[in-house]
């Protein structure tokens, strides 16, 4: 048995050794959860120690004199070591799970009065002999009721180690849970065979093979990192964070976002975006702990404040957009970064880790103000960024609807259709075209949003659904964004052309708007729309760039007029001049007219009266699904 127990602590020497070196490698020790492993493993280094020498000198106790006192310092020296090791260890599970920041002082002293208590006793044993003894004549060692409480405390923080665990389960992910239930495992085991039998010394061999165990899985940071800065990254501000929301804990994050990233690639002609990030780095850990700062990105950078008031958040900001004011410097080039800062309370202003990551990955609109602070400043950006994931949703999930509202044909007493798109997203409920269509447009997702209208329309068409209602076509609004791209034109062919549907049956509303700059690009796609059978209306006529060049270079069939023209007619005498020369002016130019935002039977007949060509608005229906648009033409 002596050879087996001198194997252990050898073994569980060297496995200590190894951690030691490896977390003195990283160079990380800043981190108080760093801290409390190196403490601890460094004391099961010195247990083996002691107990080695014990197990060893243990053939030879009684033949001299001095081996009494030597061993009875040294297992003296272990347990009151060891003991501490229980706090520490709450400590270290504390800092794991994230709850570190919310432990009060009631808490604080309750968690280390079990170790003072055991402390004192163990520091007081040479005198009572409460915990151990060795007789002096044999060196046998004999163990007193102090051991079994020192056992029982032990028993009390390992449950606060299981507990804490499934507290925050949540917010652990997989590997820290295994790496966790594993070391609590290998801990209880080697504590159990123990205490059962003492002459298995395989406790401290146990112990080093748990937190060799933390130190392959949690203590190792190479996958959080930015290992050539040292700066976490996104996965470490995931698990973070979604330890702050599971423990419901208070705090504060600051986004710093720079608005000219680019600067640093001007300057030095290298792409490499670790110089930025090493010229912030560098210059927060100034004022924050490393280890509560992040980069999401290249241009921007997060860090947590754990603070029960703003005040002291708006004060950091304050002297970070001083410092910012002034000047950097690479390779002898002064140079200043365009920096804005937004702070949201956890978890009022930010509710979960997603909406952190939406906060984050946000551009900023242009003319947005350099410090943002709360809900009422950051509400857009969250709502602009979770529209952008409830596009993406729409597409992958099938979120998105064509409804349809009708046209009324006045000269035919017939009816047309408008199709327009809907989002229903299963986390924001509706969404409306004002918000994804312009945020799909920047995102490049609207092609495959127009994409889904048409292909859907085709399909309509091809089930010969329309025909029973008298619908002879359907206007399906482009994109300019899509209409510029190259080889649109057969690209919308192939669509139709699939579904077998006559192209005369398919309108392309494309609005006004369209910057002088894509005039010979729209202008060349449009002739080829025409050419190939489609019918073309310029959308909103009467908003944005109106230009009347627009009107006779692109081929269009009917001109849209906008419901702000309409409305305005019947609340000024001006209003009504401005339809009327716009309905005379679009007549002497041959164009045929559709007026939207009808929606009553006066504005119906003064639109008579004009001899306008088409009618749409609720006066006649709001858009609706296609089931619903089918019932409504039965009934007309």
């Amino acid at each position: 048995m002596n050879g087996l127990g001198i194997a252990f602590y050898i073994s569980a020497i060297f496995i200590s050794i190894s951690c030691i070196i490896y977390i003195l490698i990283q160079n990380r020790m800043d981190k108080p959860q760093k801290k409390f492993y190196l403490i601890m493993i460094c004391i099961i280094l010195f247990n083996c120690i002691t107990e080695l020498i014990i197990h060893s000198l243990a053939p030879v106790k009684t033949e001299y004199r001095f081996t009494y006192y030597v061993i009875y310092i040294c297992k003296y020296l272990y347990f009151v070591s060891h003991s501490a090791m229980l706090l520490l260890l709450g400590y270290y599970v504390l800092c794991v799970t994230g709850n570190i920041n919310g432990f009060s002082k009631i808490y604080n002293i309750i968690f280390v009065l079990p170790v003072v208590f055991i402390e004192i006793l163990l520091l007081i044993n040479p005198f009572t002999h409460w915990c151990f003894s060795y007789d002096k004549a044999t060196c046998e060692y004999t163990r007193s009721w102090g051991i079994t409480l020192l056992y029982v405390i032990s028993a009390f923080y390992i449950l606060f180690f299981i507990v804490s665990l499934f507290k925050s389960w949540r917010a652990l992910n997989t590997k820290r849970r295994i790496s966790l239930l594993y070391f609590v495992a290998m801990v209880v085991v080697g504590l159990l065979i123990q205490a059962v039998n003492i002459n298995i010394r395989v406790e401290l061999f146990a112990e080093s093979l748990a937190y060799l165990g933390l130190i392959l899985t949690i203590e190792n940071e190479d996958d959080l990192l930015n290992t050539d800065v040292g700066i976490y990254n996104r996965k470490a501000l995931s698990i973070d964070f979604d330890n702050l929301f599971a423990n419901k804990r208070d705090a504060y994050a600051l986004f710093i976002k720079i608005k000219d990233p680019d600067i640093t690639r001007r300057i030095t002609g290298s792409s490499n975006t670790d110089i930025l990030s090493k010229i912030m780095y560098n210059e927060l850990i100034k004022y924050v702990p490393r280890y509560h700062l992040y980069e999401t990105s290249p241009d921007t950078f997060i860090i947590i404040l754990f603070s029960k008031t703003n005040e002291e958040p708006k004060k950091l900001i304050d002297i970070l957009n001083k410092r910012f004011e002034e000047t950097f410097s690479i390779n002898n080039v002064d140079f200043t970064l365009n920096t804005a800062f937004m702070l949201a309370k956890i978890p009022e202003d930010i509710a979960n880790t997603e909406e952190v990551f939406n906060m984050a990955d946000s551009e900023l609109p242009e003319d947005s103000k350099k410090i943002l602070i709360g809900k009422e400043d950051l509400s857009y950006l969250l709502r602009r960024k979770s529209i952008e994931a409830a596009i993406q949703r729409g597409l992958s999930e099938g979120n998105f609807e064509v409804y349809y509202q009708p046209t009324f044909d006045i000269s035919g007493n017939k009816f047309g259709a408008e199709a327009l798109i809907r989002l229903h997203d299963t986390k924001l409920d509706n969404v409306y075209p004002d918000e994804f269509i312009p945020l799909a447009e920047k995102i490049g997702l609207i092609s495959d949003v127009d994409d889904y209208v048409l292909k859907t329309v085709c399909e309509f068409i091809a089930s010969s659904k329309l025909d029973e209602v008298g619908i002879s076509s359907i206007n399906v609004n482009l994109s300019v964004f899509q209409c510029i791209k190259p080889n649109f034109v057969n690209h919308i062919i192939s669509i139709v052309d699939e579904y077998k549907v006559d192209r005369n049956k398919i309108n392309f509303e494309i609005t006004e708007s369209i910057n002088a700059n894509d005039y010979e690009a729209m202008k060349s796609v449009m002739i080829q729309l025409y050419c190939n059978g489609f019918k073309l209306y310029m959308d909103d006529y009467g908003t944005g760039y109106s230009n009347v060049y627009s009107l006779f270079s692109m081929n269009f069939n009917v001109i849209k007029i906008d419901k702000s023209i309409l409305w305005g007619a019947f609340e000024s005498e001006i209003g009504k001049i401005i339809l009327e020369n716009n309905v005379r002016m679009l007549k002497q130019m041959h164009f045929k007219i559709l007026v939207e935002g009808v929606e009553t039977k006066e504005q119906v007949n003064l639109l008579r009266e004009l001899k306008v060509d088409y009618l749409q608005g609720y006066y006649y229906s709001r858009p609706v699904p296609e089931k619903d648009f089918i019932e409504l033409l039965k009934k007309y």
